[in-house]
């Protein structure tokens, strides 16, 4: 009998098959063994009256088996020792005390009409052994209704089994008869739960769905089960209750649960409720009443945060993150307190709940879907409107606003965290199925519901998006009749980052630097407060809160799971725009399982397909975003995939330096910064050990890309754009974009290939100088000069304001102040150091630049064009450092600033030398009357000597020294031999003699060519009228010029 159980799938019903065989043998002693008991049908007819006398025992036994009510009162003659007897109830029955199908439904209906706290009320609910671990609580076991029914469910079930082969209609009757008694008084607990006195029906249905380890559809989940029958029976008779009626009372429940103040991420029963959900996917029903529950009403105002007040809302909101922005924290709320290693182990434990609790809303939300095809569709409405009524969030006017407008952080980032799941199977840059995504989508508009279901449109608004390029710059794309699903997580997964997940990536860098900031107060009040408490403690309080905020931000956004899904959703999001923008994508009915993706070919034409017209820009924000984020905070994640990261660098190839394909310059600046977060991690900047690979990697990425000849180019492009944009930003909104550029283009100088291109392009400058299109290297290395003279010239005005307030302060001219007066001047102090910071960063990566290039690259800078601004700069610089003013500079802790005249001036010294083999360059340095005087370069020699320069580096600068002032002599002659040129031979400019005249279209006025074409590399504009004006529209005066020659050959004829 032993085998015979252990291949028996009843037996797995039991804890052990010791227990199963106890039961067996129990059911054996009883006499109730099937074949001995069972009535055969084909016995004679002669004992028909005794059969059915047998059969109504056996009804009994089984009614006394299934539900432990007994209408015997001798215990010694029950047949199931467990059943309970009820007198007023048995008193009915005396004359035949028998359970049967006619008063199985009453019996049942009084028990469970009883007063269950009366002290001799007991029925009960263990099916046997196995179900003792029901409820720990023996006292509830005798209590709850709605367990009780499912006890005899599950009763039922063994007894089924047992009977399987039974050919007695009328026990099989009975069996048929008690399911539905135990449903119809199931239903009636949940449609009617008002007949039941002191019953909590929602706790024992929840109770009842987490009973099971097992996915609610398993067959082996045999409350799920129970509930289903109960849920199918509900729908079979609304009119006396509903299912929306019957079940919104649990779903509240489990909303107030998931907000009450002890619930966390980390709480056992987060991921329980969240099952509990799941179980309403079961059935269509259940889920339509589900999403019903859900959804706000169309009465309602329709403000974003409404979405957060739906039981399923309730659960998306459960994060490491506050509640509320102002806190209370559930961790990380006294980090002074930690060590790093218990802030380690907390991240720990909240990652791991957090994709538990994602993977459960996902099933969730999978289900709904795959229910019915009109269930997909209100799923998909669902996320639509969620999405789009908040869709405020990621405005700049946002945080003006009441915070209880729009979802929580919680909410938003978990909600990207799971709509990021349904975009995993296509997040591969090489998958065939981003075919499928069809970018006319975002022109698309649906009038109505019907019209979102049958065209599958759900994500409103995109027609009013911002795109890469207008319309009406290209042909325009056919717009598909029908959307396939990838299309709709495609594009509802880049709204939700741009809506949800970019505020809070924005509020944990403002944080941060806030953090920065409170630290450095805190560092300064404690060198003034001289043992005095009092003054920090207020610092300390913000430092801590501060702290609590990165802390939790840090931990939501880093979650290793959001940040893998995210990173390889965006790789393959670039995969897919690069093809968008180079190539005519297939129809979405041409696409098929032997697709592949088209190669990405370079140079890219000028043609652009129409569908770049389709594409938002928010995604290429996304894609930026994203990258910088995970370099900042999370830079093993990009090492994780290092053979898909070339799709990123593609990307940033195929948009960077092409305005008709993108056309906001700002979009392709943010670009360069996040091409600037796939470089090479310094050594000395993180691990070594861990970066080795990666390094290694990264550097060949540089190197190896299949199209990487076309970055300098590329980026010396953008670099330039920012500067026509021709909107007005804030001025120092350009250098912000650029400093990356300097990081990128210091570190591909040195990888030759990079060097060389530079190099060919200065080339094609010098060669194309005079064009009417300034080449592109000119026009880079013009704004670089530029950049230069205003960066360092403000850099040094603020550190000569920091000099004054310091000797303000050191003499004590703010202790007499009123303390409003004097906290005002510490504040302007803390801005100007700022600002004295910032632009002396800047300043100093622009020169470093110039250092750079003309340690290669001559030429171009000493051309008769560009000479002379480069000269003058030089010499401003020069002699603001080292000379007699350069004590304007000295101010205390100048490290604070990143104040390093040392390096700047060893900057301007190398670029002087690696520009002396000019003799134009020479000249030009000399003729700049405004700083150079004969004592400059002798006090650049002494300050040379107190920096550490080379002796030889010194010697170098002295010999150039000789040069200029020898050429200079030189010079001096020719100029007293035309100092009296006539007025006509003078450029009305610059006041010099002319060499190349001519004449200006619009204006009539004459002017010297090398002139006007430093004036139009920064200003296309007469400089007389303000008319547009190129250098191909001057009209050379070759007569002038040949009578300037002859007066100049007669007058120096004698020199």
């Amino acid at each position: 009998m032993a085998d015979d159980l252990a291949s028996n799938p009843f037996a797995a019903l039991f804890s052990s098959l010791e227990t199963a065989k106890a039961f067996t043998e129990a059911v054996a002693a009883s006499g109730l063994e099937t074949e001995t008991k069972i009535v055969d049908n084909k016995k004679d007819s002669a004992d028909s009256d005794d059969n059915e006398t047998d059969e109504d025992k056996e009804i009994n036994i089984l009614g006394e088996k299934i539900f432990r009510i007994s209408l015997e009162k001798d215990s010694n003659v029950r047949h199931v020792p467990e059943a309970s007897y009820f007198p007023d109830i048995a008193e009915v029955y005396n004359d035949h005390p028998f359970i049967t199908c006619q008063n199985l439904k009453h019996i049942v209906f009084e028990v469970l009409m009883l007063d269950r706290h009366e002290p001799d009320f007991q029925v009960s609910h263990q099916l046997d052994y196995e179900r003792e671990q029901l409820h720990e609580a023996s006292e509830l076991e005798h209590t709850e209704v709605l367990t009780y029914l499912y006890c005899c469910y599950r009763r039922y079930l063994i007894q089924k089994d047992v009977y399987e082969r039974c050919k007695s209609e009328e026990i099989l009757g009975f069996l048929r008869e008690s399911k539905d008694v135990i449903v119809l008084n199931a239903r009636m607990c949940l449609q009617q739960p008002a007949l039941y006195q002191f019953q909590d029906f929602v706790s024992q249905f929840i109770n009842l769905c987490l009973e099971e380890d097992l996915p609610n559809q398993d067959r082996n989940n045999f409350p799920c089960q129970f509930l289903r029958e109960v849920a199918e029976e509900v729908e079979r008779n609304s009119d006396q209750g509903s299912l929306s009626q019957s079940y919104a009372p649990i779903l509240q429940e489990l909303k107030l649960r998931l907000n009450s103040e002890n619930m966390s991420i980390v709480h056992r029963d987060a991921i329980n409720y969240v099952k509990v959900m799941h179980f309403f996917t079961s059935t269509s029903a259940l889920a339509r009443t589900f999403l019903s529950l859900n959804t706000p009403e169309p009465s309602q105002k329709h403000h974003g945060r409404i979405y957060e007040m739906t039981p399923i809302g309730a659960a998306l909101s459960l994060s490491v993150l506050p509640r509320s922005e102002n806190g209370p924290f559930q961790f990380f709320s006294k980090p002074s307190t930690q060590s790093k290693k218990e802030v380690d182990m907390v991240e720990q434990s909240v990652w791991r709940a957090t994709e538990e609790l994602i993977g459960g809303l996902h099933k969730i939300f999978v289900d709904l879907m795959t229910t019915t095809s009109d269930m997909k569709h209100y799923t998909l409405r669902w996320l639509g409107l969620c999405i789009q009524g908040n869709s405020g969030r990621g405005k700049l006017w946002a945080s003006n606003l009441p915070a209880n407008l729009f979802v929580s952080d919680a909410f938003a980032v978990n909600l990207t965290h799971m709509l990021l799941l349904f975009c995993k199977p296509f997040s591969n840059p090489d998958s065939p199925k981003l075919l499928k995504i069809q970018p006319t989508y975002t022109q698309a508009v649906a009038s109505g519901d019907r019209e979102m279901l049958q065209r599958s449109i759900h994500l409103l608004g995109m027609p009013k998006e911002t795109f890469l390029i207008p319309g009406d710059d290209v042909e325009k794309e056919e717009i598909d009749e029908n959307f396939t699903f990838i299309t709709e997580c495609f594009f509802m997964a880049q709204k939700a980052i741009q809506v949800f997940l970019h505020p809070v990536l924005s509020r944990l860098l403002s944080v941060n630097r806030d953090l920065h900031q409170i630290q450095r107060l805190y560092n300064e009040v404690l060198q003034q407060s001289q043992g005095n408490e009092e003054p920090l403690v207020n610092i300390k309080n913000r430092m801590e809160k501060a702290m609590s905020f990165y802390l939790t931000r840090k931990a939501a956004l880093t979650q290793p799971q959001l940040l893998s899904l995210a990173f390889n959703f965006q790789i393959a999001s670039s995969a897919w725009l690069c093809r968008v923008a180079t190539t005519k994508l297939p129809r979405v009915t041409e696409v098929d399982a032997s697709s592949k993706m088209p190669e990405l070919e370079f140079p890219v034409t000028d043609q652009v397909p129409g569908a770049v017209a389709c594409i938002p820009e928010f995604i290429a924000e996304n894609i930026c975003h994203l990258i910088n984020h995970i370099h900042r905070f999370e830079e093993s994640v990009l090492e994780s995939e290092e053979t898909k990261i070339e799709h990123l660098l593609s990307f940033v190839l195929v948009y960077m330096s092409s305005p008709q394909r993108m056309k906001n310059p700002h979009l392709r600046a943010e670009l360069a910064e996040m091409l600037s977060s796939l470089m090479p991690v310094h050594i000395s900047d993180s691990q070594p050990d861990r970066l080795l690979t990666s390094q290694y990697f990264r550097e060949q990425l540089f190197e190896t890309h299949p199209h990487i000849t076309f970055l300098a180019e590329a980026l010396m492009h953008v670099f330039v754009s920012i500067e026509m944009t021709g909107e007005s930003v804030a001025f120092e909104q350009k250098f912000n974009y650029r400093r990356p550029m300097y990081i990128i283009l210091k570190y591909i100088w040195n990888i030759p290939l990079h060097q060389n291109r530079v190099k060919e392009l200065a080339d094609l400058a010098e060669m194309n100088i005079t064009a009417t299109d300034p080449p592109l290297f000119l026009r880079f290395i013009n704004l670089l000069v530029n950049d230069a003279t205003y960066l360092l010239d403000e850099a040094l005005m603020f550190m000569g304001q920091i000099r004054e307030k310091q000797q303000e302060r050191d003499r004590g001219d703010w202790s007499g102040m009123p303390e409003a007066q004097r906290h005002q001047e510490e504040a302007n102090l803390q801005q100007i150091s700022r600002l004295a910071q910032y632009h002396n960063v800047m300043g100093s990566s622009t020169i470093s630049t110039l250092r750079m290039l003309t340690g290669q690259i001559q030429s171009i800078f000493c051309h008769a064009t560009f000479v002379d601004r480069m000269a003058s700069m030089l010499n401003y610089f020069l002699c603001r450092l080292v000379g007699p003013k350069q004590k304007e500079f000295i101010v205390k802790d100048k490290e604070n600033f990143d104040f390093k005249p040392q390096e700047t001036v060893s900057n301007i010294l190398a670029i002087y030398l690696n520009l002396q083999g000019s003799e134009l360059f020479c000249k030009a340095v000399f003729e700049d009357q405004r700083s150079y005087t004969p004592e400059l370069f002798s006090q650049a020699c002494q300050v040379m000597e107190k920096i550490g320069e080379s002796p030889q580096t010194i010697l170098d600068f002295m010999a150039l020294d000789d040069k200029i002032k020898e050429l200079k002599t030189t010079k001096l002659s020719e100029e007293q031999a035309l100092s009296d040129a006539p007025e006509e031979f003078l450029d009305p400019i610059m006041g010099t003699l002319m060499t190349d005249p001519v004449m200006l279209p619009s204006s009539k006025n004459i002017v010297d060519r090398n002139v006007i074409a430093r004036h139009i590399l920064s200003d296309q504009t007469d400089p007389f009228n303000r008319q547009p004006l190129s250098l191909d529209q001057v009209i050379a005066q070759p007569e002038l010029k040949s009578k300037i020659e002859a007066w100049v050959t007669e007058r120096t004829k004698h020199l």
